[in-house]
């Protein structure tokens, strides 16, 4: 890691909090990019084709059915925040939000950063600084960046804490394998003189030469949690929502963090939503291609499962095992999702899938929605809350 975690970029990372407040991540701006980027040229031709089977679908207005969905699926996220245990951090949320208000890099810096970050900073910013022959500290830079951002005071309050979700194994190791990082360079600038005493090049030999799959092992978590909050923008009158981790390493203080490791869940996201709309494209291709073979039986409402046995209203004669050869075909990764795709009037009209043996949610496509009792679909951005489970039940009950 050149420069361990380069001063400035992590630094930037801080500042943009100030100024970048409310930013969601996983945009569909950002998802449809992602989307597009990782398209196959026979998905790209497969595009064109499921573009012009679903228009009509998902330009249908939302039944009295989808509404109620939506209000029932509100009524429980405004519960959610009531039920959830929040006490534990409800505090450090709050003074984060004042350490924005009051504009005070130094501290909000120091909340984002594991114990012994701001030594570990400081000695990466002097060794960026003596590269270019200039001398800075710091402080001196949080000044700075103040002093350009005067004009910048929007404030916000906290409205409610809309979710707390548990975070799973992989962001566990992640988030001690960071902290540990960090923890291994501080104990080094101690036991060499502080920070004014390290050579940075010798302390990246040193933090390279340590097996980074075992210092994580060095850390453990009292809590932590991947936390939804709803705030108020104090000068428009409008609300938004931010998203962040927050976590306590045993026997410190409570720590969040808003930048790279966010990316880490808005990537996996990304991810299972690009294989979503793969498998999407790769079904209705071979749906299509057994169209014109005079290989598709008549299927009026049906879902076609990964889990044959949970297939509903599939003729016996439909070709599973050719169906999921073209799947292959079309898309060689298939095999890695559980899936289910529900067909109307032998056109697919919605996907669902997940990863098999990874706890990363699940996508739809079209990307979060819902389905409607007249087989057409509904926005609906807390879809992916639900298990993989709980929509098959949904799309199930208006299919049988």
């Amino acid at each position: 890691m050149k420069r361990i975690i380069t001063g400035v970029i992590a630094l930037a990372a801080v500042l943009c909090t100030f100024t970048g407040c409310g930013n969601k991540p996983d945009s569909k701006n950002d998802t449809e990019a992602a989307s597009s980027a990782a398209k196959t040229d026979k998905e790209k031709e497969t595009d064109a084709k499921t573009e012009a089977k679903t228009e009509k679908k998902e330009d249908k207005p939302e039944s009295k059915d989808s509404d109620k969905v939506k209000e029932d699926k509100k009524e429980k996220s405004d519960s959610s925040a009531d039920s959830a245990d929040t006490a534990a951090y409800e505090d450090f949320i709050n003074e984060y939000i004042e350490t924005c208000n009051s504009r005070d890099f130094k501290k909000l810096f120091i909340m984002q950063m594991p114990e012994g970050g701001l030594e570990v900073m400081e000695v990466s910013l002097m060794a960026e600084a003596a590269e270019v022959g200039e001398t800075y500290s710091l402080d001196e830079l949080l000044e700075k960046y103040a002093e350009s951002e005067e004009s910048n005071t929007s404030k916000k309050k906290l409205v409610k804490i809309v979710s707390a979700e548990d975070i799973d194994d992989e962001e566990d190791e992640a988030i001690r394998g960071y902290c540990a990082g960090y923890k291994v360079m501080s104990d080094y600038i101690a036991e060499h003189g502080g920070k004014d005493k390290v050579d940075i090049n010798e302390m990246e030999a040193y933090f390279n030469d340590i097996d980074s799959e075992k210092i994580a092992d060095t850390v453990q978590l009292d809590d932590a949690k991947y936390v939804t909050i709803e705030v108020l923008k104090e000068d428009s009158g409008e609300t938004d929502e931010e998203e962040f981790y927050i976590y306590r390493v045993k026997g410190g203080e409570w720590r969040m963090d808003d930048s790279m490791l966010k990316f880490m869940r808005s990537a996996r996201k990304r991810s299972v939503t690009t294989g979503t709309k793969s498998l999407f494209n790769a079904g209705n291709t071979a749906l299509t291609e057994f169209d014109a073979e005079n290989k598709l039986p008549e299927m009026k409402k049906a879902v076609i499962c990964s889990d044959e046995s949970r297939n509903i209203n599939v003729p016996a004669d439909f070709d599973m095992v050719g169906f999921k050869k073209k799947l292959n075909d079309f898309f060689d990764e298939s095999g890695k999702f559980d899936w289910f795709m529900v067909v109307n009037d032998g056109t697919l009209v919605y996907a669902v899938a997940e990863e098999k043996d990874k706890n990363r949610g699940i996508g739809t496509y079209p990307a979060d929605t819902v389905l409607n009792s007249d087989m057409g679909i509904s926005e609906d951005k807390d879809i992916r809350k639900k298990s993989f489970d709980e929509v098959y039940s949904l799309c199930a009950d208006l299919i049988k």
